[in-house]
Order: structure tokens, then sequence, then C-alpha cells
């Protein structure tokens, strides 16, 4: 931590004669700019048809949580993600230890090769400007029970329950 210091000392005359006064010091400690944001992810399966089993054409949501944690003011806060199209947004201002959890939301349509692999893994990225624009940016952390390693930037993975695939005619139905 650096300090900005200043030494004063004030000199006059009192009836004629010169008199200093004892010398006067201020340190004012100053931090330096700390830009950061971070990004956690959440999805659930959403069942459509109600059967238990996931097919194509089903959806999973994406909820997404996006925190301040430097010391600056981010502004044009925005979420990407390869696999989605993520709406909502961009955050015009978030100050330093603000959240937000309700302006980003995608939705993944599951697709024949989500079926084969049985779940779908990825991962999103939140970015922000500094105030002298300096980009910022982090990979998001699973919220998903299970998918936490440990590691920052644990991708988020949503298993298809009962992906049963249809060999006979290879049409992925079930």
């Amino acid at each position: 931590i650096a300090a900005i210091v200043n030494s004063a000392v004030a000199v006059g005359d009192y009836q004629s004669s010169p008199i200093t006064s004892n010398a006067s010091l201020v340190s004012i400690p100053v931090t330096g700019s700390v830009p950061d944001i971070q990004l956690q992810k959440a999805s659930s399966f959403n069942d459509e048809n109600g059967d238990g089993g996931a097919q194509v054409g089903e959806t999973i949501s994406y909820s997404f949580t996006v925190q301040n944690t430097g010391n600056v003011t981010l502004t044009n806060v925005t979420i990407t993600d390869p696999t989605v199209t993520v709406s909502g947004g961009p955050i015009a201002s978030l100050i330093p230890s603000a959240t937000d959890n309700t302006t980003f939301t995608a939705v993944h349509i599951i697709t024949p090769a989500d079926l084969a692999a049985g779940q779908v893994s990825n991962t999103a990225t939140a970015s922000g400007l500094t105030p002298s624009s300096v980009t910022v940016t982090d990979d998001s952390d699973s919220l998903n029970p299970g998918d936490d390693t440990g590691a920052d930037n644990d991708p988020t993975i949503t298993p298809l329950p009962d992906a049963v695939i249809d060999a006979v005619d290879n049409d992925f139905s079930t």
C-alpha cells in the first residue's frame, strides 16, 4: 500500500520575534485499482413432456450470478456463452461487492449429440469495463451440486436423465 505524505511547518512573527511551529505530518493511504469480476452459473433440465427422460427438443435453463469482486465500478457487464444465446443485459453499472442474479438467462435446446453424450457441459464468460476502459473477465464456476471440483471455473454439467437412444433406426427418439 502506498501513501501520500505531506509535512508542513508554520512560520511567522510574534512581537517582532520569529516563531516556527512544530512540524505537522499527514499520511493518506492510497490503494490501487483492483478490478475483478466473478461469474457463477446453474442449470436445470426441463422435462417438457413429463416422461422423466430427455429427448431432442427439450431444454435446459441457465441462470447466472455475476459479482463485482474488485474495488472499482464496472460498466457494460455482459455474459457470453458459446453454446446458447444469453438473454438480458448488459448491466450498465455494477459497483464493488454488488451481485446480480436476475439480469441474465439462457436456454439450451437438447440435440442428438447431447443425448449421445448423456449430458451437456459448458462454460460462460462474464466481462466488464473498468473506469480506465480495461476489460476484466471471468469464466463461470458451476453452482450445480457435484460439479464443484474445488478449482475455479468448473464447467456447468447438466446430466440428461434416462437419455435413451433408439439405436435401431438411429433417430435418437425414445
